[in-house]
């Protein structure tokens, strides 16, 4: 399970997240996902996050968290395996 499905699964404070059921969109990058595979879906994982009621309060916990706790995609920003930020072409606001 991905730390963003575990964390949803186990706290009511994120009942409404627009990811809940999504986790694959928010799954850290996987060393053989290809780069235009990756892209599209931190594309999707963006777009999703945008629309979230919860967007603020997701930013704080990854702002928070322990960088092993954060690798995936947080509030539109993409972190890697050891949870520091990724670049993208796009930033969420």
């Amino acid at each position: 399970m991905s730390p963003l499905a575990a964390l949803l699964a186990d706290h009511d404070l994120w009942d409404g997240a627009a990811c809940h059921g999504l986790w694959r969109f928010f799954d850290p990058r996987d060393e053989r996902e290809p780069d235009d595979v990756h892209a599209a879906r931190v594309k999707a994982a963006q777009a999703i996050c945008a629309t979230c009621p919860l967007k603020a309060a997701c930013h704080e916990y990854a702002s928070n968290a322990r960088p092993k706790d954060r690798a995936g995609i947080w509030a539109g920003i993409s972190y890697d395996i050891q949870g520091r930020p990724i670049r993208t072409n796009k930033e969420i606001e």
